[in-house]
Order: structure tokens, then sequence, then C-alpha cells
């Protein structure tokens, strides 16, 4: 079997235990799909190191979902709450800008689901500033932007 088909069965069964235990959760313990897919969600979290010059914090958000992840544009866009299409767009211009992998070393993460709906620098550095109480210029390094930016956008958007 080549190793595309096996990968395909692969994800295929995986999904298949995941409708199941969605299915159970349902049933047997009364949660919402609302609240299922918040928990499954809430367990990815992006990688602070993730975050480059070279790449938006959306791109990187995306390119970590695609390489990292191995998610399809379709999920990415419902886990970001975004249009399938924007999220090819936003991975191919990633590829252009960036070839090499992203650096996930960072044990300092962002959950997903902060970036739904929201712009992404933004909200890397409303969950940095008011989850882990990080300071303007750790936040600046940390997502290789300049302090400065970290202050104008957390004080223009949190207003």
């Amino acid at each position: 079997m080549k190793e595309n088909e096996k990968r395909k069965e692969g994800d295929s069964n995986s999904l298949v235990s995941l409708d199941i235990l969605k299915k159970h959760l349902l049933e047997h313990h009364h949660l919402s799909a609302v609240q299922i897919n918040e928990f499954v969600q809430s367990e990815i979290a992006i990688p602070v190191s993730c975050f480059n010059e070279k790449l938006s914090i959306l791109e990187s958000v995306v390119k970590f979902l695609k390489e990292e992840q191995d998610f399809n544009y379709h999920k990415i866009g419902l886990m970001l709450e975004r249009d399938e299409r924007n999220i090819w767009t936003t991975y191919a211009n990633s590829q252009k800008k960036m070839k090499a992998k992203l650096d996930v070393s960072s044990s300092i993460r962002i959950p997903i689901s902060e970036f739904k709906n929201e712009a992404g620098l933004f909200a890397a550095v409303k969950y940095l500033k008011e989850n882990l109480d990080v300071t303007y210029h750790k936040i600046g390094v940390l997502l290789s932007r300049d302090e400065r930016t970290i202050w104008i956008t957390y004080n223009k958007k949190s207003k």
C-alpha cells in the first residue's frame, strides 16, 4: 500500500473515531456541538516561536495548522471562522515568503480559539497581555515585532 493511501486510510479512521466520540458526547453527556468543537479546538495551540518577521501573524497560524497539524483548508477555515479560499490564499502567500518550516520549539502557546474572526496581531497581543501578563517589550520579542507596534495594537483595539 502506498504511503499516501495509508495516510488517507488513517485519516478516515480518525474521522470515524472522532464522529463516534462526538455522537457519544452529544447523546450521553448532553454537550452541544458547539461545546464539543470548542473543546477539540482548545487543545490546539500555536507556539509563539512560529511568529517571525517574514510572515504576518495569520500567515504563521495558517502555515502552522497546514504544515505541522496537517489540516486541510476547509478545517482551518472552520477553526478560524474564515472562508477557506482566504485560508488558501494566506497559505500560498506564506509559502512565497518562507519555504522553511516554522520553529515550533516554544513552550508558550496561544490557543487557536483566540484567532477566531479576529485580527491576528491583536489576538496574539491580547492573549499574551491579558492571560499571561506579558510586558509589551516581551510580547514584541516573542512575536518578532516592535514593542511600539504591540502597544499601539493593544491600546487601539481594546478601547
